[in-house]
């Protein structure tokens, strides 16, 4: 498991993106789940964080370097939390309804 890790972030294409993107995910968590609120924060921007890194799959398996998937790797992360936070606080509504 370690190994495979290991072999993401030396990926040679979105080094930087990556190390940047996992840095500021762990930071984002760390805060969210500090909150006192019951824990809707840090659902909010652990749902974004996954989110982001499913969505990173793609580009992380292609061997080309695509422009536009080096935006997403630089700035997808708050994008997705920005729609989880959007999206979130409607579906937890539909659920409890």
């Amino acid at each position: 498991m370690f190994g495979k890790i290991m072999r993401i972030i030396r990926h040679k294409l979105y080094r930087k993106e990556i190390i940047a993107s996992f840095w500021v995910g762990l930071v984002l968590n760390l805060l969210g789940s500090t909150m006192l609120d019951g824990g809707y924060i840090g659902s909010i921007i652990f749902i974004g964080t996954i989110s982001f890194w499913i969505g990173s799959i793609g580009p992380l398996l292609r061997k080309t370097e695509i422009k536009s998937d080096r935006k997403y790797m630089g700035i997808g992360l708050a994008v997705m939390i920005g729609f989880s936070m959007i999206l979130s606080p409607i579906i937890l509504h539909l659920r409890y309804r």
